[in-house]
């Protein structure tokens, strides 16, 4: 009916999408709908869509000129914003396209690194050592022995990070043959990370991957939630109680403590392998000697004894530049001479 679909129309120009083609093809229906909603005449007849005397009697209504250039300034604001952000993405893509483009060129390790990254907030914990790229192992501890040595509890207790390293780069010792316990854990970032409990095989490993930018090293991991309650590989504690107590949160060990385990710093101290200052020749040489010293036997060796004992009586320090020193076993003592230490 049409007195109906006029009426209709005044109320929601858009009904004339519902109406029949001859009341799409009506005057006075056409621009009834066309008054509440420009949007209407995409509905009405061809003729009537193209018609020049419609199109003039909207545009000197002033309820329809204000309503169309709203609708025109939504299309135009609309139209800018989509301007806007494919620049904003084409910005994006291309500042990752450089990015990669300098990844590939000064460390393309890190793409494999990336791309495993992306697959940990979904990883699963597993007792069997999984390959890792150690560039996206994090630590737990905020700073590492002052000796930069493993401790009695291990293995190889007392011996330098730096030999293990030595190790790896020579070729002597495989990455592959090391096995990290590592934790899933949401960090202060709110990311979640790997987060190794050897943080001195990890340094060492990581020393390794910065003189091999070319690929990633991988290492075997066993891979544990921190909330894990079965009891740890080294002791009677739990693998959660394991984690909690050597995990340095963000500042429970410093203020300078942050809690994400991307870097480790030193404790105040000097480095040594098995007792043995590294850098510090002087104190090593007589270290040797006092050794060798206590091991002896004075009724079987008394000659030797008798050496060492005077070695050790008559060497000095002789500071030469810098942190340079050497020996002097001369009987009086110069001006840049000190007691050995």
């Amino acid at each position: 009916d049409r007195e109906v679909v006029l009426a209709a129309v005044q109320n929601d120009g858009m009904v004339i999408e519902d109406a029949s083609q001859d009341l799409r093809a009506d005057y006075t229906v056409v621009l009834a709908a066309a008054r509440r909603n420009k949007k209407a005449l995409e509905y009405a007849s061809c003729e009537l869509r193209h018609s020049e005397s419609l199109q003039g009697v909207l545009r000197q209504d002033p309820t329809v000129a204000e309503s169309w250039l709203f609708a025109r300034c939504q299309a135009l604001e609309a139209k800018l914003a989509s301007v806007q952000n494919r620049k904003k993405d084409q910005q994006i893509e291309a500042a990752v396209s450089r990015m990669d483009e300098v990844t590939k060129a000064v460390a393309p390790y890190m793409e494999e690194v990336a791309e495993f990254a992306s697959s940990i907030p979904d990883m699963q914990p597993s007792d069997d050592p999984i390959s890792v790229p150690v560039g996206a192992l994090r630590f737990t501890h905020h700073s590492v022995n002052a000796e930069m040595a493993f401790g009695e509890d291990h293995e190889n207790k007392q011996e330098s990070i730096f030999k293990l390293f030595d190790g790896l780069f020579r070729g002597h010792i495989m990455p592959e043959s090391l096995e990290l316990d590592v934790f899933l854990h949401v960090g202060p970032d709110g990311v979640r990370g790997l987060y190794s409990r050897n943080n001195r095989r990890t340094i060492a490993l990581h020393c390794f991957q910065s003189l091999r930018r070319d690929h990633a090293v991988r290492v075997p991991c066993r891979v544990y939630l921190d909330n894990d309650v079965r009891p740890c590989p080294i002791d009677q504690r739990s693998l959660k109680e394991w984690f909690n107590q050597g995990y340095d949160r963000a500042g429970s060990f410093k203020k300078n403590c942050n809690g994400l385990g991307r870097s480790i710093f030193p404790r105040r101290g000097s480095s040594k392998h098995r007792g043995y200052e590294l850098f510090k020749p002087v104190a090593c040489a007589r270290l040797v000697l006092e050794r060798a010293w206590r091991r002896s036997q004075p009724d079987q060796h008394e000659q030797t004894v008798n050496a060492i004992k005077l070695v050790l009586a008559s060497t000095h320090r002789r500071a030469l530049h810098r942190d340079e020193e050497t020996l002097t076993l001369s009987s009086s003592v110069g001006p840049h001479d000190q007691p050995a230490r």
